[in-house]
């Protein structure tokens, strides 16, 4: 494999992570604060959904911060918005 594909494939993930950690978010400020069960699908829809995004949610943080500490605490990462994003959910959640 040459760097540019390695590159390519760092670059996806970092995507991907941000990408999840910011649904994850939305999900969690929309249950937080809005009413899931006024209307009986998307109720459904929630409850089928919370056990995965909150295994989502702790396991997120803990990549994100470990992928960021590969890339020596580089504040203009992916990584490290994602780390914040997941604290602040948490933060939000407790």
């Amino acid at each position: 494999m040459d760097n540019y594909s390695i590159s390519k494939q760092s670059n996806t993930l970092k995507k991907l992570i941000f990408f999840f950690t910011l649904a994850t978010h939305v999900y969690w400020i929309i249950v937080r604060f809005g009413n899931v069960y006024k209307i009986k699908l998307i109720g459904v829809f929630f409850e089928i959904l919370w056990l995965p995004l909150l295994i989502i949610l702790i396991v997120l943080p803990v990549l994100a911060f470990i992928f960021w500490a590969k890339e020596k605490f580089i504040l203009k990462s992916y990584y490290f918005y994602s780390f914040l994003i997941s604290v602040l959910t948490i933060l939000i959640l407790l």
